[in-house]
């Protein structure tokens, strides 16, 4: 399926992502952003837990990171000192 917005194009992959599996994770929904970073991380959270995750360019996790956020919308980042923060 592809997916578009003014002049840009998506191809949406199902199940391209490895989402960490639990009860909550399969009756959650999340509406959150996604970022892709420079380092060619994909960035994104949980659906349905207080968890940051990061996956590689195949949908692979890499890294989870809890967090005591609530909700997580319109997620952005930024770089300071060369660190990244969300």
């Amino acid at each position: 399926m592809q997916v578009s917005a003014g002049d840009l194009s998506y191809e949406w992959i199902e199940d391209w992502a490895s989402f960490p599996d639990s009860p909550a994770a399969r009756s959650g929904w999340a509406h959150h952003g996604v970022i892709d970073a420079a380092a060619g991380d994909v960035i994104a959270c949980h659906q349905a837990e207080a968890t940051i995750l990061m996956f590689d360019t195949d949908g692979s996790l890499t890294r989870s990171v809890p967090t005591d956020l609530l909700e997580i919308h319109s997620m952005t980042f930024g770089r300071v000192d060369g660190q990244l923060n969300l």
